[in-house]
C-alpha cells in the first residue's frame, strides 16, 4: 500500500545525510563542475533528470485527512528513489514535488534505464484514494547542452521541457 513499506512522515533536510543527498547550493555547485568539465574536455557524459510527484486522485474533492496520506507516501516514494541511486549520483529537492537527480557518466541508454527502475517504483504507490506517479524530464549532456548555459539556466530548461 505505501511502497512496500510503513509510512514515515520526513523532512528531506533528513535525507542530507544520506550519500548523494545534497542541499541546493551543493547540487547547482556539482552541476556547473560537470558542465565547465563537459565544455572543457567534452566528458564525462552526464544526464539531469526531473523527477516531479504527479497525485492522482480518484475522487474529487480531496478530504484533508487525505493530504496528510499523501505526503506520508510522496515523502516515502522520495526515501526510495534516493535509496536506489548510485553512490555516485547527486540528487536534490528544490519543491515538495520537485526531485533533481544528477547522474554522472550516465549516457542516453542509462537515462532511460534510471527511468523505468523509477517508473516501476513510483507503480507500487498506491492507495484506494489516489496514487503517486512520476513525470520525468531530462537531458543528456554534452548532446542536449545549449552554449554559456549554467546550472540555474539548464534547470530552468529541464523544467519547462513538454512531457
Amino acid at each position: 500500500m505505501y511502497c512496500g513499506k510503513a509510512p514515515i512522515e520526513r523532512d528531506f533536510s533528513e535525507f542530507l545525510e544520506a550519500p548523494g543527498v545534497l542541499g541546493l547550493d551543493a547540487f547547482r555547485y556539482s552541476l556547473d563542475w560537470l558542465l565547465e568539465m563537459s565544455r572543457r574536455y567534452g566528458a564525462p557524459a552526464f544526464s539531469l533528470l526531473c523527477l516531479r510527484l504527479d497525485y492522482n486522485w480518484h475522487s474529487t474533492p480531496v478530504p484533508v485527512a487525505l493530504r496528510d496520506q499523501e505526503r506520508e507516501i510522496a515523502d516515502e516514494l522520495v526515501g526510495r528513489i534516493i535509496e536506489i541511486v548510485r553512490e555516485a549520483d547527486r540528487c536534490t529537492r528544490t519543491r515538495e514535488d520537485m526531485l533533481w537527480l544528477l547522474l554522472p557518466y550516465a549516457n542516453s541508454e542509462a537515462l532511460l534505464k534510471v527511468q523505468q527502475r523509477l517508473s516501476a517504483l513510483a507503480e507500487g504507490c498506491v492507495n484506494s484514494s489516489f496514487k503517486v506517479g512520476l513525470r520525468m524530464k531530462g537531458i543528456v549532456a554534452p548532446l542536449d547542452l545549449q552554449v554559456h548555459e549554467d546550472a540555474d539556466l539548464l534547470m530552468a530548461r529541464v523544467e519547462g521541457l513538454e512531457d
